[in-house]
């Protein structure tokens, strides 16, 4: 698994053309384009962040981070593991 691979991969499940990407830096205008009737940027957020969190589990891709925080624990990723 090259970086160049993690970083299409990346991109062909949503993430922003950045360096380095953790799952929640959308940027303003992708989560505005996204938003959805009544929701929240926050809550936009965090669906842009599952949606590409399952997008890279079903790549094969496994979360090596912390799933002990009230933020991450109930995440999809977390939820694999």
């Amino acid at each position: 698994m090259t970086m160049e691979k993690r970083k299409q991969d990346a991109l062909t499940c949503g993430a922003p053309d950045t360096v380095y990407f953790t799952g929640t830096e959308f940027g303003q205008n992708k989560i505005k384009a996204a938003q959805l009737s009544g929701e929240t940027d926050r809550e936009t957020t965090i669906r842009l962040s599952n949606n590409w969190q399952v997008c890279m589990l079903k790549k094969g891709y496994h979360y090596t981070g912390n799933c002990d925080s009230k933020f991450t624990k109930n995440t999809p990723a977390c939820r694999a593991l």
